[in-house]
């Protein structure tokens, strides 16, 4: 069972927990999630099948939820419906829009249960993480150097001067391993 979810109510801006796995009547029988909505769990079931019924008429891009192909969708019209009341800056999605009034708030509601440093967006939470796990999931496909943060390879794969010839040897590219 994935961690609970933290949302933030616009209107209010305050945040609401929604556990992931709650009890509700209708489950996976691949994972055993269980969700309170019928439709929840049939997009849920797509993660494990694969399935993406919802394609863009104009690129090659498909989607499991017809709610990612509206958003996507605003890629090529450029629209863009959710803005700041406070700095008027629009943003294609709720979601992205209420991230943004974070930075206004200074409110952090991702917090690091090893130290107790806090950070406005949960990728920023799993990136420190690293610090504490020693994990560096991103190799130099020169040297074989391993980072934990892309943007440090990316500066240090500038400078390498390691021979290309390792690169061809090891098969490694340059991309993030699992």
């Amino acid at each position: 069972c994935v961690t609970n979810q933290m949302l933030l109510n616009l209107k209010t801006s305050q945040f609401v927990w929604i556990p992931a796995c709650s009890a509700g009547p209708y489950h996976c029988t691949v994972c055993g999630n269980r969700f309170i909505r019928l439709s929840h769990l049939r997009n849920h079931q797509r993660t494990h099948t694969g399935e993406r019924p919802y394609k863009c008429d104009e690129c090659d891009k498909s989607f499991t939820q017809s709610g990612d192909l509206v958003k996507h969708k605003r890629i090529h019209s450029g629209e863009k419906p959710f803005e700041c009341p406070e700095c008027h800056r629009c943003y294609t999605s709720s979601g992205d829009l209420g991230k943004h009034r974070r930075s206004h708030t200074n409110l952090r509601p991702y917090t690091c249960k090893e130290c107790g440093k806090s950070f406005r967006l949960s990728g920023h939470l799993k990136t420190h993480m690293l610090t504490h796990t020693g994990e560096k999931p991103y190799s130099c496909p020169n040297c074989l150097r391993r980072f934990a943060r892309s943007h440090h390879l990316s500066g240090h794969v500038a400078k390498c001067r390691k021979p290309k010839a390792l690169m061809k040897k090891t098969g490694w590219l340059l991309k993030k391993n699992n």
